[in-house]
Order: structure tokens, then C-alpha cells, then sequence
């Protein structure tokens, strides 16, 4: 059922969508701009079994089953369970409008959290309402979720809205500024830390007990916002960085924790 084409004696094929959440109520849906979509730990849904009681008598899950996150640019965050379907029916659904005909793989909502609600103290708010731009849960407990910013402000929230502290990660300079808050990401071995990327080329290191970093970094790219970053998978001490100028820069504070250890010019080419 999906688009196949021939290019250069080489067979391409072009997946439709499974599913699509404009079949869904528009009231447990996202009414503007999508900014992130993250995974969150399977074994929340194993523990709490989220979603099960939606399936229908028709409908069994399968093996597959994980949770995702959805944060819009208005700060609503939509929690999502996946499920694979063992029966498939090509006339499509007629309870789920979102599945499409043949689909086998199916997006179950969970529950909504109003993020702007209680990002931020009263008087950060006043200043103006801060921009939601990313999120991502603590890999160890995903009940603890972080939110960055543009005003340089990475916020810490949990999804049962218990107060925890710090719930702000700030720069070492302190309070709000303009800066984006661009990317952030745990470290993948079990250790409560994570990075931040910022619009104006800085990094920073977090653990998530204290609300200023263990390490930051003001001049590693030359002053070029930070669009991505990331940890190594293997190694715990390493991580990369990438520019708006298409440079990556690799990081291994083993080596060296005042700049990095090496750095890949990527050249634009067809």
C-alpha cells in the first residue's frame, strides 16, 4: 500500500503515515506549532499500564508498546502511548479517525500538562511570558522532565506536579536573559547531570540538585549559537556539539574540560 518509484535502477519506496493525530478530538490534540517530540522511559508504561483501557474489544496491542511526549510552542505537552495492533483491517477504523487503513501502529492520548501554568515564578513572569522551545525527561526517573527557554532558563517539572527543587537551572551569571536555550540532553549512564546549548555559543553542565552548573563553557564556538548537542553513547565523558556554522566539536572532559578536543568542519556539497 505505500508509493513505490523507480530513480537510477534503484527502487525507492515512500512510507504513509500509520497514524495521524488529524483524526484526532481537537481537544486533547495540539492547536499550533509542534516544537519537540522525545521518548519517555518504557518502564512507566509497564508500572502504570497507560493507555490499555482505551483499546476497544476489537483491538489487542502487541508487543510493541512505549510512551512520547509532545510540547507545542504554546507550552501544552501532550503524553501519547504507542501500540502495535495484532489485527489489521485495510478498510481502516471506524472508532480511531487517526488510523489509517491498514495502519497497524496507532497513538493512544494520555493526559495533558498546561506547562506555562507553573513554569516560572510570578516574577520571571512579569517580565513577559518565556518561550517553551525543548524538553527532555530524566532517563532514571522520566516522572522529571526539563524545559528550555529563550530568556537562558532551563525549568525542572515533574508530571505528577510535585514541587521539587531547584526548579530553575540558571547560567552562572544568574537571572533571565535573552538567550535561547537551544538544545539540552542527559547523559545516557544513569548520572543526574545534563547539557545545555545556548543562542549565544555557550554550554553549560547541570547535575540536577543544584541550580547552577558545574561547568560552563562562554567561548567554546567563537560566539555561533549551538544548535545540537549530545552525549557519546559509549563513553561518558564525551559529547559533540554542532554550530550554525556547520562545525562539530567533540568534547572529552578526560582529556581536557576548557575546550574541546577536536572539531569537523562539515562542507556543504550535493
Amino acid at each position: 500500500m505505500h508509493l513505490c518509484m523507480t530513480l537510477n535502477e534503484t527502487d525507492w519506496v515512500f512510507r504513509s503515515t500509520t497514524f495521524s493525530t488529524d483524526g484526532v478530538l481537537t481537544l486533547i490534540n495540539h492547536t499550533c506549532s509542534i516544537l519537540a517530540i522525545e521518548p519517555v522511559s518504557t518502564s512507566v508504561f509497564k508500572e502504570q499500564n497507560y493507555g490499555l483501557s482505551y483499546l476497544s474489544s476489537q483491538e489487542e496491542a502487541s508487543g510493541l508498546s512505549f510512551q512520547i511526549a509532545t510540547m507545542d510552542e504554546n507550552g501544552a505537552l501532550n503524553l501519547w502511548v504507542v501500540l502495535e495492533l495484532q489485527k489489521v483491517d485495510s478498510a481502516g477504523s471506524q472508532s480511531d479517525l487517526g488510523l489509517i487503513p491498514g495502519g497497524k501502529v496507532k497513538l493512544v492520548h494520555s493526559s495533558t500538562v498546561q506547562l506555562n501554568d507553573s513554569l516560572f515564578p510570578k516574577a520571571i513572569v512579569c517580565l513577559g511570558t518565556p518561550q517553551t522551545l525543548n524538553i527532555k525527561f530524566l532517563p532514571s526517573n522520566p516522572n522529571h522532565f526539563i524545559v528550555g527557554t529563550d530568556i537562558g532558563l532551563v525549568s525542572h517539572r515533574t508530571r505528577h506536579e510535585l514541587k521539587v527543587p531547584p526548579k530553575l537551572f540558571k547560567p552562572q551569571q544568574g537571572g533571565p536573559r535573552s538567550i535561547s536555550v537551544n538544545t539540552v540532553d542527559f547523559s545516557p549512564f544513569g548520572k543526574p547531570i545534563f547539557l545545555v546549548g545556548c543562542s549565544d555559543g555557550s554550554i553549560r553542565l547541570h547535575q540536577m540538585t543544584s541550580e547552577h552548573p558545574i561547568l560552563q563553557w562562554d567561548n567554546s564556538t567563537d560566539g555561533h549559537p549551538v544548535i545540537a548537542l549530545q552525549w557519546a553513547l559509549t563513553r561518558p565523558a564525551v559529547f559533540f556539539v554542532l554550530d550554525a556554522t556547520s562545525v562539530v566539536y567533540i568534547w572529552d572532559l578526560l582529556e581536557s574540560d576548557l575546550s574541546p578536543v577536536a572539531k569537523q568542519v562539515i562542507q556543504s556539497d550535493k
